[in-house]
């Protein structure tokens, strides 16, 4: 994975911020919004890992103290990281506020991150002033909506029919209503498994149409006029064992909730109207049997779009993300394996050329991570979902591809994301490195255990990966 630079004889940092709660903040719209603690606490204790996107030159401000001793080991091994600075002393600093600066890359753009880092981005190179992110505008917030990926999945199956993409029918709705969410849970499921609650049956276009105020205080990139696809009540192509509903503005199986499940419908229908006040609408849609999830990574760099990479990764029961794999060298069933293969090449033409058309040239520049998954149907047929959610931003997939760059041929592993209520990253990193000591071999990890971020007794978040050496007779 290589960033693209502008060459500047003046060899200015690019400045690199890490601010996963971008799509709540976007949801929110306040140029102040504060994240609730624990999620302050992730994006504290997680600051440091930017610093494995940028080169050596740049900078990755934190909101934490800086911890210096991490800094010289990771250089001590070899990785030529940014420096590290902290974020309220760096926008104090009138002489560094000042200086002349590359490019402004945080994790995800939101009202609230060009507000924070208002005083510095004046002084960003005259190519990021001019970019399509140097300024928030309205029709950015419809980029990290689902409704996005909704629109681009139904337009890649309007241009590309494959009996090895999803049916039609089973693709996400979009409810505003608690009535609306019960008829397309029921229908997923079936009545006598679904939501519990009876509600008369209406039209899919009644049911997925937003009214054009409510469209335009969403910021969604959903048309006004519903396809013709869409416009007539379609059942699904089966019966689902599970439904869930998302929230459009949340990541990383965050803002989920799945059906059936224990709660009481009456708990469950607070949640929903918690839901619907919170953001307006939801999207209802299936459960798949997956087999493996997948995240492609792309970068838009002057309306040009170009494929940086796969990564397999993996999520829990509930879709929170767990773990990204280094290398595609992972163990799965070898049907599905051939599969993917097969598909693999369209399904990266096929994304590239939705993004190409789509409104991201414009409005966006950076990373972008496509999650899809290969799941089976109700008769074990494989099919592949080639965009189940659009990330407008820098995923933990996007590390990963630059970690495989430090991997010593053959070597694989995965990158996971530690968490404790009761904190204490440093105990957890002390026990993995006695268990996994590190070998590494001329700068290139062979196996063992390594942090990401510093193991502070005071975190109860951290990241880190675990690599395994070749086999014997690895050649």
């Amino acid at each position: 994975m290589r960033k693209t630079q502008i060459i500047n004889p003046m060899l200015t940092s690019d400045i690199y911020f890490f601010n996963p709660t971008c799509e709540l903040a976007i949801a929110n719209g306040s140029p102040y919004y504060t994240a609730p603690a624990r999620l302050r606490q992730f994006e504290s204790d997680l600051g440091y890992m930017p610093a494995w996107l940028g080169e050596e030159m740049d900078q990755v401000l934190i909101q934490g103290a800086v911890d210096q001793s991490f800094n010289e080991r990771m250089r001590a091994l070899g990785f030529r990281l940014p420096e590290i600075m902290n974020l309220g002393e760096a926008l104090s600093d009138e002489l560094w506020l000042s200086r002349p600066k590359g490019r402004f890359y945080p994790w995800g753009w939101s009202p609230a991150v060009y507000y924070l880092l208002r005083n510095m981005l004046p002084n960003c190179s005259e190519a990021f002033r001019k970019s399509a992110v140097a300024y928030w505008k309205p029709d950015h917030k419809g980029l990290y909506s689902r409704l996005t990926a909704l629109e681009l999945l139904e337009t890649i199956l309007k241009n590309h029919s494959r009996d090895w993409l999803p049916d039609q029918a089973d693709l996400p709705v979009v409810c505003s209503s608690l009535e609306s969410i019960h008829h397309e849970i029921d229908r997923f499921l079936g009545p006598s498994t679904g939501s519990g609650t009876e509600c008369p049956s209406t039209s899919l276009r009644d049911r997925i149409s937003l009214a054009p105020a409510d469209l335009q205080s969403a910021g969604a990139m959903f048309p006004t006029t519903i396809p013709i696809s869409l416009q007539q009540s379609q059942f699904p192509s089966s019966q689902f064992p599970k439904v869930v509903v998302k929230l459009p503005w949340s990541s990383s199986g965050r803002g989920l909730l799945l059906f059936p499940n224990p709660d009481s419908p009456k708990k469950n229908d607070e949640v929903l109207s918690g839901m619907l006040s919170q953001q307006g609408f939801v999207t209802v849609e299936p459960w798949h049997k997956k087999v493996t999830d997948l995240s492609y990574q792309f970068e838009i760099l002057d309306g040009e779009v170009k494929y940086r990479g796969r990564t397999f990764l993996e999520t829990d029961p509930k879709g929170r993300y767990v773990r990204n794999y280094l290398t595609e060298d992972i163990e799965i069933q070898q049907d599905v394996k051939v599969f993917m293969e097969e598909h693999q090449a369209e399904v990266v033409e096929m994304l590239t050329e939705s993004l190409s058309q789509s409104k991201y040239t414009n409005l966006y520049e950076g990373w972008i991570g496509i999650d899809a998954i290969v799941y089976r149907n109700d008769k074990g047929v494989l099919k592949f979902h080639p965009m189940l959610e659009i990330n407008g931003r820098f995923t933990m997939g996007a590390i990963a591809l630059k970690i495989r760059n430090y991997l010593a041929e053959g070597s694989n592993g995965f990158l996971q994301i530690f968490y404790s209520k009761t904190g204490n990253f440093q105990a957890f990193c002390q026990k993995r490195e006695e268990e996994k000591p590190l070998v590494m071999d001329d700068r290139k990890i062979v196996s063992g255990f390594l942090p990401l971020t510093p193991p502070s007794p005071d975190h109860h978040f951290g990241a880190y990966v675990e690599v395994t050496a070749p086999p014997p007779h690895y050649s």
